[in-house]
């Protein structure tokens, strides 16, 4: 099975099987990151499609340099990675159409964090995404992928290209 095929990307959270494939990755896919994916860059950080979305839109800020904790992060890597943060929300509102965003970053055990190297999500959120449930707060449902990661930081660069978010 070709883990990178579009299909895969697109499917791998609804699919469930997302979780078995992190678990047996032999090294850091964000070290070894494709330029396809990437939507800008910033100094020592990128912004990205995420390769296994929850829902369309989805982005991620990542450093190059792999550190793993947000106390890691050197002051001009925060700068730059606040910049490509802004950067993302203003193309998921403009390109996704959607005003509603979280910013998740994962740290530590327990936190649900799946790739060891620090990245931040920016995650379009909708009533179909994300719905409130009073015995458990906050629930998440994955969505079917519309749009292939590859398509849609083809997109994004494009939307830039022409003047998008200036």
């Amino acid at each position: 099975m070709d883990i990178f095929s579009e299909e895969n990307l697109k499917n791998a959270r609804v699919g469930k099987w997302y979780d078995e494939l992190a678990q047996s990755v032999d090294k850091c896919v964000f070290c070894d990151l494709r330029e396809k994916y990437v939507v800008a860059k910033k100094g020592g950080s990128v912004l990205t499609v995420s390769l296994f979305p929850y829902i369309d839109g989805q982005l991620m800020v990542i450093t190059k340099r792999h550190i793993e904790r947000f106390d890691e992060m050197l002051v001009t890597e925060w700068r730059e990675a606040k910049f490509l943060l802004d950067l993302g929300i203003r193309l998921i509102r403009e390109m996704v159409g959607i005003d509603g965003i979280n910013v998740l970053y994962r740290e530590g055990e327990g936190a649900g964090k799946s790739v060891g190297h620090l990245h931040f999500h920016l995650l379009p959120i909708t009533s179909e995404f994300m719905t409130y449930d009073k015995n458990v707060g906050f629930v998440w449902k994955f969505q079917q992928i519309t749009v292939s990661p590859v398509e849609m930081a083809e997109r994004m660069r494009e939307h830039l290209l022409a003047g998008g978010t200036g």
